[in-house]
């Protein structure tokens, strides 16, 4: 179906007051009728009642209840923590015969995610082919601390299909003012009017004059001092989250920040809210107001447009959290746990990377088990994780505070979590390892696994010796020997029992084997 006016468009006159107005103004006389519009509705002039809009969450409540107003029906693209992402396919996978539109905020509320050009490139040809509106909500341009905001319209053929949504509220710091605007395409900017002329009638003219002055008086960098101030406010805050335990998914935009509460009591995120408010008196939105379903129950939103002296005193307040127990090791009830992908990085060795999958359900004596096997080669020797300050060791001693390892990954794990690994390898050492991301939940056999080398592998099939080696013996790879590709191992005269997959690591012999250290990251 082509971009058109909706049902009620076709239905909707200019009213008489705004008609009068118009005329007064051709007139040059004194207007008792009427003043000039802000924020217009968009959605109201666009959407006809079941039309679908495809909307980005974590969302901003506004958003969904501005659509469920005009009766447009949501259709949720989860985007996936630390960084936010989506793919092509969770586009295509939201997209029926009745959608109608797409909604987007950059940077985001609550996230904070500044979307890229490609991400907008992907968004607007997904746009194009399927024929639909964008709504973009960018009334956080100005508050930009990674990247850089690149508003839809500006991209080849979206121009008529976007409808920009902003505002001085954040920029000027108004926000009782309400002060914003729409820019569209003329074709459907009328009958927007219309709409927001019926609905709002128009923003007090003394203030829309106030913003006007700004417009026109402030200097140019005033709105790059924005981003510059508040980045100061974003690192405070989210430091003092890291410390306490509450780890940040850190914002590249807007001065919102999502932190995981897992370790905060109660079964749901304002359960959490709660808590931590009792605890040190800070006030957080829970985050199941930013998803449909159970996604938020996990995650509180911050924020930090706050006078340097508030947010620092709330910053003292977060330290007064209580440093929790070690937890208690709980069966899983989830029949199809979701999966961690670890990064694991040698704080002395930087050649040694290493990516697995953890399940949720597997224990920590699992997850060293697995680092002894395939990538430490040391099975009897003193083990330990410290994770959140607490330490799960081997051989744990209790009169210290430590605890065994039976304790579940999915208890004391979570993304973007750092932790350490101590190892004892002639002499102990100690290496940080991260929680990259959680993984789409799915069947996965082995609670442990590897998934991948880390980078393009270096080292050519010895067998072919033109494809990449994806595989490596480890029978001849402490000689340098034993590099092969998917398609020449089954003729490899060890036969495939000795074959591991090529990753960073001693076990395998990339690190480990001598004669050719320029093969070492």
């Amino acid at each position: 179906m082509p971009l058109s006016l909706s049902q009620r468009a076709a239905r909707t006159v200019q009213s008489e007051i705004r008609t009068m107005s118009i005329e007064c103004e051709k007139a040059k006389g004194i207007n008792l009728a009427q003043g000039v519009c802000d924020t217009e509705v968009p959605e109201v002039a666009l959407l006809n009642p079941g039309d679908e809009v495809i909307l980005f969450e974590p969302y901003y409540g506004y958003h969904l209840n501005t659509l469920v107003a005009v009766e447009a029906v949501p259709a949720y693209v989860t985007l996936k923590a630390p960084d936010w992402s989506f793919t092509p396919l969770d586009l295509q996978r939201a997209v029926t015969s009745r959608t109608r539109g797409i909604m987007l905020n950059s940077p985001a509320n609550p996230s904070g995610k500044v979307f890229t050009r490609e991400e907008l490139e992907v968004i607007a040809e997904f746009a194009k082919r399927h024929d639909l509106f964008v709504f973009t909500d960018e009334i956080y341009e100005y508050f930009i601390y990674e990247g850089k905001h690149i508003s839809m319209a500006t991209l080849p053929g979206m121009r008529e299909r976007t409808i920009t949504l902003s505002g001085y509220s954040k920029t000027f710091s108004i926000t009782g003012w309400r002060i914003g605007y729409s820019v569209c395409d003329r074709k459907w900017a009328q009958a927007i009017a219309y709409f927001h002329d019926l609905v709002y009638v128009c923003a007090p003219a003394p203030l829309q004059i106030g913003v006007a002055e700004g417009i026109r008086k402030l200097p140019e960098d005033f709105y790059q001092k924005i981003s510059q101030e508040y980045i100061l406010k974003r690192d405070l805050l989210c430091g003092t989250l890291q410390e306490v335990g509450l780890t940040p998914s850190i914002p590249k935009g807007s001065y919102y920040v999502l932190a995981d509460a897992s370790s905060l009591p109660g079964l749901t995120s304002r359960d959490k809210a709660m808590s931590l408010l009792e605890q040190t008196g800070v006030a957080t939105v829970a985050g199941s107001a930013f998803y449909h379903s159970d996604g938020g129950e996990n995650l509180l939103r911050f924020c930090f447009a706050k006078t340097d002296e508030e947010l620092a005193e709330a910053c003292r307040r977060l330290k007064k959290l209580e440093s929790k127990k070690p937890p208690t090791p709980v069966a899983s009830e989830n029949p199809n746990p979701p999966s961690f992908h670890l990064v694991i990085e040698g704080s002395e060795a930087k050649a040694y990377w290493l990516h697995v999958a953890v399940r949720s359900d597997a224990a920590l004596h699992e997850l060293d088990a697995f680092l002894r096997q395939t990538w430490l080669e040391c099975c009897g020797h003193l083990s330990a994780f410290t994770i959140d300050g607490h330490r799960y060791s081997s051989r744990p001693m209790a009169d210290v505070g430590e605890a065994g390892m039976d304790v579940l990954v999915g208890q004391v794990l979570h993304p973007r979590a750092k932790f350490f690994y101590e190892y004892d390898f002639g002499s102990t050492t100690e290496l940080t390892l991260t929680v990259a991301a959680i993984l789409e939940p799915e069947t996965q056999r082995e609670p442990v696994q590897l998934l991948a080398r880390n980078e393009t592998p270096r080292m050519s099939c010895e067998i072919c010796g033109s494809t990449p080696a994806t595989l490596v013996c480890s029978n001849c790879a402490w000689d340098g020997k034993g590099w092969l590709c998917a398609a020449c191992v089954s003729t490899h005269r060890c036969g495939t029992d000795a074959v591991l997959p090529v990753v960073n690591s001693p076990r395998v012999g990339i690190c480990s084997y001598g004669g050719q250290p320029e093969h070492v990251r």
